[in-house]
């Protein structure tokens, strides 16, 4: 025997997270495909999600001259703004164009 619990939960998330774009066929895979006949999806609470999970622990920075990207640097997500000037001009690419 196959244990469907699992899958039900991968399908139920995403009907919740569609169902303000897609009214209508979320709301026909909620009631019709996962069994919650007479019950709307519109009705039913928020998936959680754990904070500490969404947050990016490096980000990508670009440094653009009059509007036109030169570089891509990667740094920690909480780096000051003296030490992300540093990181950029330490870098051969970026400094040749900020001079």
């Amino acid at each position: 025997m196959i244990d469907l619990a699992p899958m039900t939960a991968v399908r139920v998330d995403p009907s919740k997270l569609l169902c303000p774009i897609a009214p209508f066929i979320t709301e026909e895979v909620w009631q019709e495909a996962l069994g919650h006949k007479g019950h709307s999806v519109h009705q039913v609470p928020w998936p959680d999600y754990d904070e500490a999970l969404a947050k990016a622990e490096v980000i990508t920075m670009m440094v653009q001259v009059n509007g036109k990207l030169r570089d891509r640097v990667t740094v920690p997500a909480g780096i000051d703004e003296q030490e992300l000037r540093e990181t950029v001009l330490a870098r051969e690419k970026s400094a040749k164009v900020l001079e």
